[in-house]
Order: structure tokens, then sequence, then C-alpha cells
């Protein structure tokens, strides 16, 4: 198809019906338009709304097979600019039938009169392989090994670092696979790889105390599911001999090897030469492998008003990891491996990753984040459009650029604080099938982060950071994400003390500290009891003694609005905030039955924890009274949730003195409080 458009250069000012020209090398920004407004645009002679509009018709005819919905001219759209790790892109999603369009050009496609009415449109690849398992596949695999290999030094940087190695590995060297002891001597290991995957509804193919020597002489071909067959493949094909699957290789019936292998488990990930992660496989019964069929290929609609050669593509969207959007709206990824716990550090803790995605490869280094649709050459997180972002763009954009160790070695105290929230904040979206799991499987990241942080690691927070830490409440789900599992209740079997944000289940969010805190009360303690010597494992128990300011407060429960569940921030009414400003969170659902049942007009207590040194909002721990501890003399308590109060702009006292003045006559005095 052919767009002649006008002969004059484009206009500079942006098209208010398709929002181009977008500003060149903007940051990522989204704009919502409709079919209709495209066409109106195209009959006022916009060249950049008559080639939209021209393209998404033409995805849409090509998927008539697929989406046997006509195409309604008042339909809307969202057009995510520049929300990809290259730093540019471009996708259009209609959200009536949730179709995701990429926009892209090749080279030779591109003038100067396109960059400027098209300055956010990236190179992308039109002739891809067939299959993630082809030859041209492995080609491209072995090719980003050999660039990150020569170029990157990526593998030596963590190859290198201490930590133990795990106690078995799979041979694959031969026909005959035998799980065998690591041929460890100095701490050294012959390169191997590791296979990141969901293990699904039922456990795939185990170890156990039964079967371990039977593993140990050999294990047949035959009885190894799809994905770990697909796996082997592979990994024979890339010269590697040795491959780590965790259900194969710790003994999943002892409790002791678990315990001590999942300690490893960091480590492990952190000196593998690649990870596979079958990032498209929901169980291991399906296979590794994905690949493109003729729906997928690009329209290409000439722009010969732009130059000779100008064209632009559109093609159906592939499956990639969540992008900027996906965040800010906390969708849940369609592709399995994004979604589970234990994966996130083995991603973020390896060097290198190849994702084997529906349609096509990805793969990401400590340098590199790309994938088979998009030009090497273009995209390197070492610098770039990227590296202007914001942290917080650039943990969704480049997550292993910014959650690395060396990266985390050149940020002062602030920012540290604030890259662990962001981890913190991406783990908990996450799903683990057993929830005592929540501090094994983020221990490897914890142990990393240490050497950063240099400080004492008690029940996913730091001692240096406490007060910061401590400033966590309850994230808000979209609708459709919200179910009443995901915070009403605490975890079924206890897992972490309440101060913890592992005390609550689903999505957490840190407040904002802008400029920083002031602290209004002294941490005199904070302990927490593992079930081994690793102290960023499981945990037994755990307490953290306070000494500052007590409010008593009456609690009572807001209406719902018909069946509507109610939210964090929906729940409680407390006295305490008439004629205030502010927002109080609750960490669980304490109006439903059950032992963590708070009845109505109940008294509970507001903990005064810090003031924020730029705006003066209080912010403070909610308790309820648990208990008292004979051997400290102080009553135990529970926390509830958290509480910010926002300081009046024209108060000119200082942030605790205004507040002090505000709680005068129900302010406790100096107290030792201390939370289990």
């Amino acid at each position: 198809m052919s767009l002649s458009g006008p002969k004059s250069a484009p206009e500079s000012r942006p098209c208010s019906l398709c929002h181009h020209p977008p500003r060149a090398n903007s940051g990522p920004t989204a704009a919502i338009t409709s079919l209709d407004a495209l066409s109106q645009g195209t009959a006022s002679g916009c060249l950049s709304c008559s080639v939209l509009s021209a393209g998404i018709q033409s995805v849409v005819a090509s998927s008539a097979s697929q989406d046997v919905q006509p195409l309604d001219s008042i339909e809307r759209l969202r057009m995510d600019i520049n929300m990809a790790a290259s730093g540019q892109s471009l996708s259009l999603t209609l959200f009536d039938r949730q179709l995701e369009i990429s926009v892209f050009a090749q080279p030779t496609h591109k003038t100067p009169e396109f960059d400027r009415l098209f300055p956010n449109v990236p190179i992308g690849v039109v002739d891809l392989p067939q299959s993630t398992c082809s030859d041209a596949s492995l080609e491209w695999v072995v090719e980003k090994l050999r660039q990150c290999d020569n170029n990157h030094t990526c593998h030596r940087r963590t190859s290198g670092s201490s930590g133990p190695l795990p106690r078995h590995i799979l041979d694959i060297g031969s026909s005959d696979i035998r799980l065998r002891e690591s041929d460890v001597e100095d701490g050294e290991i012959a390169k191997y790889a590791c296979l990141s995957h969901c293990w699904g509804a039922s456990r795939p193919l185990s170890t156990t105390t039964a079967n371990l020597d039977i593993h140990r002489h050999g294990i047949c071909w035959n009885v190894l599911p799809r994905l770990f067959q697909d796996t082997i493949t592979i990994v024979r094909r890339l010269g590697i001999t040795l491959l780590w699957i965790d259900s194969l290789c710790i003994i999943q019936d002892d409790k002791d090897d678990w315990r001590q292998e999942a300690a490893k488990m960091g480590s492990v990930y952190q000196k593998a030469y690649i990870v596979i992660s079958a990032s498209k496989a929901s169980s291991s019964e399906e296979s590794l492998f994905g690949g493109i069929n003729d729906q997928l290929e690009p329209s290409t609609i000439a722009l010969p008003s732009l130059g000779q050669g100008a064209a632009l593509c559109f093609r159906r969207s592939f499956t990639h990891s969540p992008g900027y959007m996906d965040h800010r709206l906390v969708k849940s990824s369609s592709l399995p491996t994004f979604n589970r716990g234990w994966i996130f550090q083995e991603r973020f803790l390896s060097s290198r990753v190849l994702h084997f995605g529906p349609q096509e490869l990805s793969w990401e280094c400590l340098r590199t984040s790309t994938c088979q649709c998009t030009p090497s050459t273009i995209v390197d997180t070492g610098g770039g459009t990227v590296g202007t972002y914001t942290l917080s763009a650039r943990r969704v954009l480049e997550p292993k650029a910014v959650f690395n160790h060396g990266h985390w070695r050149q940020l002062k105290e602030a920012q540290l604080i604030k890259v662990w929230h962001m981890l913190v904040e991406e783990y908990t979206k996450l799903h683990l099938t057993f929830e005592s799991d929540i501090f094994p499987a983020i221990s490897g990241i914890a142990k990393i982060f240490q050497r950063s942080a240099s400080s004492e690691y008690v029940a996913g927070m730091w001692t240096k950071s406490l007060p910061y830490d401590l400033a966590w409440h309850k994230e808000t789900l979209s609708d459709e994400l919200a179910t009443e599992n995901e915070w009403s209740r605490r975890p079924q079997v206890w897992r972490a003390p309440t101060w913890s944000w592992a005390a609550v289940l689903g999505p957490i969010k840190f407040l904002d500290m802008g400029t920083g805190l002031v602290t209004l009360c002294k941490i005199e303690d904070a302990k927490c009891f593992p079930y081994q010597t690793d102290r960023t494992g499981e945990l037994s128990g755990g307490n953290l003694s306070l000494r500052g300011h007590l409010i008593s407060t009456s609690i009572n429960y807001r209406s719902s609005l018909g069946q509507n569940l109610r939210k964090p921030f929906e729940l409680f009414e407390l006295d305490i905030m008439e004629r205030q400003v502010g927002s109080v969170w609750a960490d669980y659902d304490s109006s439903l039955p059950g032992t963590d049942h708070i009845p109505a007009g109940s008294v509970i207590q507001c903990f005064m924890l810090a003031t924020r040194i730029d705006s003066g909002s209080l912010i403070m721990l909610l308790l309820r009274k648990s208990g008292y501890d004979e051997e400290d003399g102080c009553v135990i308590w529970h926390r509830l949730g958290l509480v910010q109060l926002s300081k009046p702009p024209n108060v000119r006292l200082e942030a605790k003195d205004y507040w002090f003045t505000v709680f005068k006559g129900r302010m406790s005095d100096l107290t030792l409080v201390k939370i289990i």
C-alpha cells in the first residue's frame, strides 16, 4: 500500500488527533485517540493520521480469521511511545479487541523527512526465523553469546564472584543423562547452564530420597517431560554438557537438603554460563519452543512523499516481557515465568538469560536487552536514550541494568534504599506456590544486595534504613486483578513478623520519601530467628523494639459499595482522621471473622514513626495490642496498617512541633513498643 500525502515538510507541532510528530527522544508517554479521530485527521490531510489508520486496518484485515469482530470507527486506542527497552518504540493498542500492534521501519525506509514525522519509530526486523529451535535461531543465540563474551564480560564478572556451587548437577554430555555430584575443586566448576521454568499445577519429574541412586546411574530420556527434553537439546547444541534443573538437582523431600540448596540458589544462577528461561511454558509438559505464522507477517505502508523508499511497517505485536505501561497498570504478564516469585531472582542474578517466548527469542545480559524482532546493533543498555530516563522508568525498561550488583555499588545510600524498595515492590506482585517461600525465593538477591548495603538483613529489610523500610503499605490493584485473597487475609501459616512486608499477601508499595525522613522514634532492637544459619531464608520468629510516642484512636469500618471488594485504603475509619487530610491503609481485612478480627469501635494505637523533610507529612504505624512481655516489661503489638497525614502548606512550624501540638493531650510519653 502507498500513501502520497502532502508534498511539503511535516508540521512541527503535533496533530491533536494522532499526536504526531511527538518530541524526539522523549521519555515513555501514552496518548488516547480513536479510529474515528484518525479518519477525521486523514480527511483533513494529516499524513500521520492517514498512515496509522491504514496500518491498523491492514493488521486487522490480516487477523480476520482470529478476530471476527468488525472494525468499529469509534473504537478507542492507546499510543504507547518509547516504552520499550530500546528507548525508541511505538505501539498501538485497540481497547475493544485487546489487539496490540507494533509499528517499526527498516533501515532503508528511514529518510530525514520520515524521522521528522516519526522520530520515535524504531528499526525492526521483517524476516524472522519461523521457529525458536531453528538453525537460524541457534545462530542468533551463538552470536549474542559471542558479542557478550567479547564486549561485555558479563559472565566473567559474575562467574568469578565468591559463593557456593550446587551439590548436584545433570551430566548431559553423552546419550546417558545422569545426576552427579558437582566436581568442585577450589570453588570452580565446568561451564554449565540453568533452566528457569514454571512447575505448573503438578510437580515435574523430581529427585527424591527414593530415586536419588537411580538418577545417579541414569535418567531415561522417555521419562523426562517435554520441557526438559527440549532444554537438553538446545543446551547440547550450544556445546554445554552440564545442566542444572531445580526439581532434579535438589532432593525435593529432604527438607535439610532443600534449605541448604535454596540458600545457594543465587550463587548457582549467578555463576551459570547461560540461563534458559522457558518463558512461554506454564508447566514442564509444554514445549520450550515457539514460532510465528502468516498472521504475524508485517504490513508495509509506503510513504513516497517522505522520500524515496520511506515506509512504515505494522505487525501484531509479539509477546514481550512486561513493558512500562503494563507496570503502570499493574498488569500480569502473559508470559508465565514473569509472574513467578522464584524466577524473579533467577532472572536478575544470572549474568545472561535467553527467554524462549511464544514467537521469538529474547536476550538479557547486564548490558543488553534485545529480541529477534529488534536489530541487535541498536540496543545496548550500557548507554543511549534509556540511560537518560528516571530510575522508575529504567526499572521496567532495563531491569537487569538496574537490579545488579555492579550498578548497586555505584549508588549512594538514598538511591540504594530506593532500589531495594523497587525490588520488593516488583517481587511482591509475583506468585508463590508455597507462601512460606517468601524469603527463600529472594534470598539470593538479598545476599548480593547486602554487599552494597553493608547492613544487617531483618525480615526483608535493612537495619540501616528501617524507618524507610517500615513505611510500606498494601498496593491497590486494578479491578480485573483484584481478588479477595490478594489482601484480605494474612498468610495461612506464619512466615514473617507483622512489621515486615512479608507478613501480608500480594503487592506492596513503599511511601515516596521525597528528600528524606526525620525519625520521631528510636530503634532499640530488631531480631529475626532463621530456621537454619541462613539469615536470608525462612524465619521461625522475629521482633522489633521501638521507643516513641503512641496516639490512641478508635477504629470503624467503611461500608462496602455493592459487591465490590473494599481496597486497602477504603477499609478503616479512624477518629484521629477528623479534620485531617491523609490516607490509611489496612494490611488485611480485620473486619472479617477469624483470629485476626478486630470489632468495630475498638481502641488501637498509632505509633509516630517519622515525618518527611520536604512536605512535613506524618507517617505512623497502626498497631493492635497482642500481649505483654514480662521480661522486657512492655506491651507486645501486631501491626495493622500504615497512616500518612498531610501537613497544611501554610503552617510555618517545624513538622515535629506541629504534629506534637496537634496531638497534644492524646499522645503518650516515650514508650517502649515491641512488635512481633
